[in-house]
């Protein structure tokens, strides 16, 4: 946490180009996730922080307790945050391949049924129950893990499968020649809903869209509470929206230059289920119960670290890896700044 009192400070270096009398508050954890694509903007960062922070602006307040660990009570989660700790700083040691033994952090299941059964026990009688579903949730790494997990545990909850298709179009329809439907109907770009959408009223979703930005932002998990055409009916699960009843309607999508080297955009509901999504999806979140589905292991800094870190006890986190160990990718030259 940096604490920032701009006056002030300006004040002691003789400098006056920020003249309002505010106290900004920001926070930053290097151990999570970057926003960046790449690490070379990763590491700038880190390092243009950290001499800002200790000659200009900036007090560093370092927190020093793990509140989800501290909340459930218990004196075991002391031992579990410093395991976190240490797996987040990359300092649990690790082989050549930046492998990592998990059996101390989590509860190692060996089939990834036996990961959905773990998290999600007794789905059948429960798909209704709203807070139950919003206390558990199973990570992975990539889109298309995450897609399989949402598909199978669909299955399993009883109710009508309603069917959503997209609409996916280039801008330019002398361009339909070059990319048919069928070829962008296959396409799922990060950020953006499926082709085929199924659904079920009871069933968690996640928002795909800033909508309202007090109440439903990208990231918001919903319930499904019924469905038409054109409209989805919702009730908020998380968040400070919470309990309020919503009205999702299609709209338009364009993937990012990054994700698809052309135009095209897809009308679509902005929504995706979420028994299952993606470690990056998981940050902030606070879970009672998550599993780590590592059939593909994670790629990028910090992955591993907030797919351990949304619960407060290791004996709530369930692990499926075939490896029966997990990649940990920490880039210490941020870490050390």
């Amino acid at each position: 946490m940096i604490s920032v009192n701009l006056p002030a400070k300006h004040a002691l270096s003789g400098l006056t180009t920020y003249q309002s009398r505010h106290l900004i508050l920001a926070t930053s954890d290097f151990t999570r996730l970057f926003a960046f694509t790449s690490i070379y903007l990763s590491i700038y960062l880190s390092i243009y922080l950290s001499i800002y922070l200790s000659i200009y602006l900036m007090l560093p307040l370092h927190l020093t307790t793990n509140m989800r660990a501290h909340l459930t009570g218990d004196v075991g989660p002391a031992e579990s945050s410093n395991s976190l700790l240490a797996l987040g700083e990359g300092i649990i040691p690790a082989n050549t391949n930046e492998f990592v033994n998990i059996q101390g952090l989590s509860t190692v299941v060996t089939t990834p049924a036996t990961l959905r059964k773990s998290v999600f026990p007794d789905l059948q009688t429960n798909y209704n129950n709203i807070e139950w579903l919003a206390r558990r949730a199973i990570l992975a790494p990539k889109n298309t893990t995450v897609t399989t997990l949402n598909r199978q545990l669909l299955e399993t909850v009883p109710g009508v499968l309603h069917v959503y298709k997209s609409t996916d179009r280039t801008p330019d329809p002398a361009e339909m020649a070059n990319f048919p439907v069928e070829f962008l109907n296959s396409l799922h770009p990060a950020g953006l809903p499926p082709h085929i959408l199924e659904l079920k009223v009871e069933i968690p979703v996640i928002l795909l869209r800033n909508l309202r930005p007090s109440k439903l932002c990208n990231g918001i998990r919903m319930a499904i509470q019924a469905v038409h055409p054109n409209i989805i009916e919702a009730k908020i699960i998380t968040g400070c929206g919470k309990g309020e009843q919503v009205l999702i309607p299609r709209m338009h999508f364009y993937p990012s230059d990054a994700d698809v080297p052309f135009t095209f955009r897809r009308s679509q509901f902005p929504v995706a289920p979420c028994f299952a999504m993606t470690i990056n999806k998981a940050q902030r979140k606070t879970l009672s119960v998550t599993g780590v589905h590592l059939e593909e292991q994670c790629f990028s800094h910090g992955q591993l670290y907030v797919a351990f870190s949304r619960v407060g006890r290791r004996e709530d986190v369930f692990l499926y890896s075939p490896l029966q160990k997990a990649k940990n990718v920490v880039y210490a030259e941020v870490l050390s700044q």
